[in-house]
């Protein structure tokens, strides 16, 4: 007899989430337990066997669960409780943890438990148990190893068995519904962030560390996550058992929950008191981790704890007084990353004087990273000066600071423009005539002088001339409104303005105007300044619209300099192109450089600068070898370069904004020169860190490693430094800070230094990597996301050329929506973005990113709009409501054949409400607008279709007009080609004959032309052969002129054959790749598998861990799972396993033929170690020309999960190759 009961409110939700995820092992608990000394294994497995078998809750049937709500469980020992017993060469230690992290992440849904029984290298004993959430929490989870361990001792001892600890099934049956679902905050799930990739794989990886000092470690870790997290606001949670105190007879099912209270960790209250209650993912258990079986006692390890959605912290009290601090995560590639979590969290615990939560060898690592200590030999601007004008006697100059060498006589052209060229000594004698006159002004030294010219020869002048007589220059643009210039001239309280004739032609910008036209004077001796004398002002936007007056000094601009020139051995040689306005600091070192180091230099006419060919044309004629892009000028300049017109530059220096490693890697190839990205704020000296672009920067450039004099520190919100690989705020230290803004006290410059408001982060080779501004992290729906991370992923997109992210207000409501700039070859000549191109950035955004980052609307522009300084202006982006009505695909577009007349509303109503995005379109591909296999059921269901016509017929369209065996035909196209004469994928099926594996290579592949069509066979009497020739013939008629083939299992030799029957032929293969096959050859050395083993396959193939034994244990497994082979019918599924069987017969008849090309062979590496080694890549060597050999951490049947592909897709299958 079966009863039910219902799920529990917390049943009920682990229920839904391992339904969204079927093939997840996150909701997997497990515990280890090690024995001091000698066990009777087999009396120990009989114990978890019989106790487990008398809960109801371990033994109930969860996958029939009407809408989630109860559960059945049969009447009798009937569930089977696996406990295996083996001997192992591991010890108990690292290796043994990581090998029961994997056991627990492959173990299957069925059944819901599964033990291990160890006897390890050191003849000790070790107990693995595994629990599914479903069944228990920590609390009933400890009660049942208790009860067994209980079960155990009575028996050795001779007692009755113990009553069991947990209610009895007619409590269950009486219980009363849950309420309806409720959703967890999610911004209460997440407060720590890793600093590491997301995790590869669902294995849980552990690090430990022992306190053995007293201290608040509650209130630590709280802390350490707040700082790590960057955030003040954390969450302290206090676990409730939600168990009746002093019953004895408790209800097992997962009732453990964390209320949650925000606490300001910034707050003095806070750091002075030690928490008794939790903290983010701390799980403090009242239980101990000493278990007594018989005479042997047992001490708990926990190796999994359920669902961690990033990391989770557990406190520990030992029995001597000691606390162990485990940290876990999910990814294999994390090891290092918790172990560093729980040596931080003890070190603080034991020292909670120290200033920050770093280990003494990373706060010596990060003082390793900073800008080297240089003495500068003269660290005024009025020395270097002196020794490039002030000694030009008739045709000669001193000395060049560049590289030491003398200077050529006075008659080296120093500056060129169109219009004119001005040799070194007669930009001598202007500049010192100038001064000249500012003297006759009574300019004191350090007093301002405002400077109102335009990019040009007079400008050089005007900044000569104010040096010389030791006075503060203050670039001015004159474009600006009359009012706007007297404004910034009297913040910077400059009583002498220089000025062409709009400023001397009576505007009021107040005190004495010069005009810099003078006559040439003699060499005057510039004023003497300090180092730490003000050397310049430049403005800078400040939060009120109101622009803030820098200060920067001599000792910061010579050290900018200097180290500049040093670093890219910058000679007499070079020729830099001065092109940046000079209300921009960039400027500064571009009319710099002539004055004070003798560099000659190429100036452009105003607003030149913003047109690329006279840029190109100045980048020709000047034979420069020097410039300065922004990366939005500098995107806009390789879109129009001409590679007719050469250019000669060997250093391209970037900053300003982020620099896309896509645009960062163009500009190498385009300009054949070294790329520089370098960061800095106006308030220290233009630029403090630099990074040389590398063929290892694809995925994001670093703005470097600090330059001379430089000190840099991240910190959190409370100044504490960051270890490395942590976000936080960027703080300048060292030569190069300004000394403020004039009239202005800030709290940005804080002793010393400056908190430039941007965010990086340490990498481990000591460069930064950017992150963003304060104001471009924005917060979602509660969660945080940068909007810099969006705009790198649609940068990737071969069309796009340009992209920017905002939170805007679309359809009512905050979303992220990104614009798109596109490549004029990309073939969109509409002036709106097609669906089928904004499709396909989407899919890549969904390929790289969380679904929150994924942007809601895309928008395409004509070019990104910029300030007059270069930088982005966002105000000018269009409102993104206003193209909901106008964007269209393009005639013929995204067209297969059916008009929206024809396709019913309820098939579209279907599509929207499964895809939760109103569905219009009748070619919308349910695959490529974020359907999975899951949704595909529930669309199936609502159509009152099988999923395997939403598989073969993935549009509105498509299922109107629907035939019931579509699914099952030779030919499954996921997607068609273009035109006839486009490449095409030809993926082959594996041994159970379908193709349906493929279906995630649809948001995957790039909508580049290119078709992919799955091979099938149902057919058991088709032999191999017949297979390929119809494939050929195939592809003949539809005249197909390349195809790269794929196959995974049987279909990489099916692929593999293919690919020779194609050799020579007028059909060219341009790729090969086989996941995880190999050539008959090797089967016919291998023992032929036992039914059973093929009928595990079959399983396999669905992705259901289960032991079978017969055709029926298939169909009850298949169908008892929540994966698309659960909907087939039972005729479907013994069709499955005969073309299995037939399948692995063809392996030991066929002759593999010889292709005379490359084959690349996935190989899974997961499980190498468990196969015979007959089944290695070299095993093709006799069969083709070359082999690549790719080592792939799965399993056989993860050879064609979402992340294998992907690699498949960006490496193997690229377009064209």
């Amino acid at each position: 007899m079966v009863q039910n009961f219902y799920l529990s409110a917390t049943q009920r939700d682990i229920w839904l989430a391992q339904s969204a995820r079927p093939d997840s092992a996150q909701f997997q608990c497990a515990e280890l337990l090690h024995f001091s000394g000698e066990l009777d294994r087999y009396l120990l497995r009989a114990c978890i066997q019989e106790c487990l078998q008398k809960l109801p809750v371990v033994c109930a049937d969860y996958h029939s669960a009407e809408q989630a709500r109860y559960a059945q469980a049969p009447d009798g020992l009937q569930q089977h409780i696996p406990v295996h017993i083996t001997d192992s060469e591991l010890n108990y230690g690292p290796e043994l943890f990581t090998w029961s992290s994997r056991t627990v992440t492959v173990s299957g849904k069925n059944p819901l438990t599964e033990h291990y029984l160890l006897r390890l290298a050191d003849g000790t004993i070790a107990w693995l148990a595994r629990f599914h959430h479903l069944v228990g929490d920590g609390y009933s989870i400890h009660r049942m190893l208790e009860f067994i361990c209980a079960t155990y001792s009575a028996r050795v001892a001779g007692d009755p068995d113990p009553v069991v600890p947990f209610a009895p099934m007619s409590a269950l049956a009486s219980d009363q519904p849950p309420a309806e679902f409720q959703p967890a905050d999610s911004a209460q799930q997440s407060a720590l962030l890793l600093g590491a990739a997301r995790g590869v794989d669902e294995v849980v990886v552990t690090g430990h560390a022992r306190i053995s000092a007293p201290g608040p470690v509650h209130n630590i870790v709280a802390q350490y996550c707040a700082s790590l997290g960057n955030s003040p606001e954390i969450f302290v949670g206090f676990p409730q058992m939600n168990r009746p105190m002093g019953q004895v007879a408790v209800d097992m099912r997962p009732q453990v929950s964390i209320t949650t209270r925000s606490y300001d960790a910034s707050a003095d209250e806070f750091r002075e008191t030690a928490y008794s209650g939790t903290c983010p993912h701390i799980n403090i258990r009242p239980f101990s981790t000493q278990f007594r079986c018989g005479g042997v006692v047992g001490s708990l390890r926990t190796i999994s704890v359920g669902p961690i959605p990033d990391v989770e912290i557990i406190v520990q009290s030992c029995l001597r007084g000691e606390r162990d601090i485990f940290v876990m995560a999910r990814g294999s590639n994390l090891q290092d990353v918790v172990d560093k979590h729980a040596a931080r969290l003890a070190y603080a615990v034991e020292n909670p004087d120290e200033p920050d939560f770093l280990l003494p060898e990373e706060r010596q690592e990060i003082a390793a990273f900073q800008g080297p200590t240089r003495v500068i030999a003269a660290p005024t601007l009025g020395a270097h000066l002196a020794d490039v004008l002030g000694s030009v006697q008739g045709d000669t100059a001193q000395g060049d600071m560049v590289q030491g060498d003398t200077v050529q006589c006075g008659k080296k052209i120093l500056l060129r423009t169109k219009h004119q060229l001005v040799t070194t000594a007669e930009l001598s004698g202007r500049v010192f005539g100038l001064a000249n006159a500012l003297l006759t002004a009574g300019v004191q030294p350090g007093q301002s002088v405002a400077i109102h010219l335009e990019r040009g020869v007079d400008f050089l002048v005007a900044v000569g001339a104010v040096i010389t007589v030791g006075g503060v220059f203050v670039p001015i643009d004159p474009q600006l409104p009359v009012e706007r210039r007297q404004a910034m001239a009297e913040t910077a309280q400059a009583r002498v303005q220089i000025g062409g004739p709009s400023v001397v032609g009576g505007s009021s910008v107040g005190g004495v105007v010069i005009d810099p036209a003078q006559p040439p004077h003699a060499p005057i001796a510039p004023v003497p300044r300090e180092p730490d004398d003000a050397a310049y002002i430049i403005f800078t936007s400040g939060s009120t619209g109101t622009p803030k007056a820098v200060v920067n000094t001599h000792a910061g601009i010579t050290n900018r300099l200097a180290w500049m020139a040093e670093k890219y051995n910058l000679t007499s040689e070079d020729i830099l192109l001065h092109k940046t306005p000079s209300s921009f600091d960039v400027s500064i070192w571009e009319y710099l450089y002539p004055l004070t180091y003798g560099m000659g230099a190429w100036v452009l006419d105003p607003e030149e600068h913003k047109d690329p060919q006279a840029v190109q044309a100045a980048l020709h004629n000047s034979r420069a070898s020097l410039c300065h892009f922004v990366p939005s000028a500098l995107q806009g300049y390789l879109s129009a370069h001409d590679p007719q017109v050469p250019v000669y530059l060997r250093n391209v220096m970037v900053s300003g904004e982020a620099l896309p490693a896509s645009l960062a890697q163009a500009a190498r190839v385009q300009l054949g020169a070294e790329v520089h990205n370098l960061y800095g704020p106006a308030e220290a000296a233009i630029d403090v860190t630099a990074h040389t672009v590398t063929d290892a920067d694809q995925q994001f450039v670093p703005i470097g490693a600090p330059v001379w004099n430089t000190k840099i520190a991240i910190v959190d919100f409370q100044s504490r430094q960051l270890p490395i690989g942590f976000g936080g705020r960027l703080i300048i230290g060292g030569m190069q800070v300004a000394r403020g803004y004039k009239g202005l006290v800030s709290e940005a410059f804080q002793n010393g230094t400056y908190d430039t408001g941007d965010y990086a982060a340490w990498l481990a080779d000591g460069q930064l990597h950017y992150l963003g501004r304060k104001d471009a992290q924005v917060k979602l729906r509660g969660q945080r996301l940068e909007l810099g991370e969006v705009e790198t992923v649609i940068q990737k997109h071969p069309a796009v050329t340009g992209a920017v992210a905002l939170l805007r207000e679309y359809r009512g409501q905050p979303a992220l929506v990104a614009y798109v700039v596109l490549d004029e070859f990309s073939g969109d000549l509409s002036g709106a973005l097609s669906d089928k191109l904004r499709a396909d950035i989407l899919a890549q955004c969904r390929a790289q990113l969380p679904a929150y980052m994924v942007p809601s609307q895309i928008t395409r522009i004509a070019a990104i709009p910029v300030t007059i300084n270069g930088k982005l202006d966002r105000a000018q982006l269009p409102d993104p409501n206003d193209n909901l009505r106008q964007e269209q695909p393009v005639d013929g577009e995204n067209q297969r054949g059916a008009d929206s007349d024809t396709v019913p509303d309820l098939v579209l109503d279907a599509f929207s409400q499964v895809l939760h995005s109103d569905i219009t379109d009748p070619n919308t591909h349910f695959f490529e607008a974020g359907g999975n296999s899951l949704s595909a059921i529930q669309l199936a269901k609502m159509l009152h279709l099988r999923v395997a016509d939403v598989f073969a017929n993935p549009t509105p369209a498509g299922l109107s007009r629907v035939r019931r065996n579509d699914g099952f035909s030779e030919f499954l196209w996921i997607r068609e080609p273009d035109s006839t004469a486009a490449e095409l994928i030809v993926c082959f099926y594996p041994a159970g004959g379908l193709g349906w594996s493929y279906f995630s290579l649809a948001a995957l592949v790039p909508h580049d032309g290119r078709g992919i069509v799955c091979v099938q066979t149902t057919q058991p009497d088709r032999g191999l052969s017949e297979t390929v020739a119809g494939v050929c013939e195939m592809l003949r008629s539809r005249k197909v002129a390349r195809v790269q083939l794929l196959g995974w299992s049987v279909g990489g030799v099916v692929a593999q054959d293919c690919a020779a029957a194609l050799a020579g032929s007028d059909i060219a293969v341009s790729t090969v790749v086989l996941l995880d096959s190999y050539p008959a050859e090797i089967w016919k050395q291998l023992p032929a598998p036992t039914e059973q083993e093929l009928l595990t396959g079959v399983c396999d193939m669905a992705g259901v861990n289960a032991v079978v034994e017969s055709t029926s244990d298939v169909v009850r497994c298949l169908r008892e799972s929540d994966g698309v082979f659960g909907q087939l019918s039972d005729e479907e599924v013994k069709m499955i396993v005969t073309m299995v069987q037939h399948n692995s017969a063809q392996m030991r008849s066929h002759s593999t033929r010889f292709y005379p090309g490359l084959v690349h062979c996935l190989v899974a590496a997961a499980e190498a170690d468990q196969r015979s080694p007959l089944l290695d890549a070299e095993a093709w060597k006799p069969h083709c020309a070359e082999i690549s050999e790719h080592r792939v951490d799965a399993t056989h049947p993860g050879m064609v999960a979402p992340e294998v592909l992907e690699f498949v897709v960006k490496h193997l299958l690229v377009m064209g190759k």
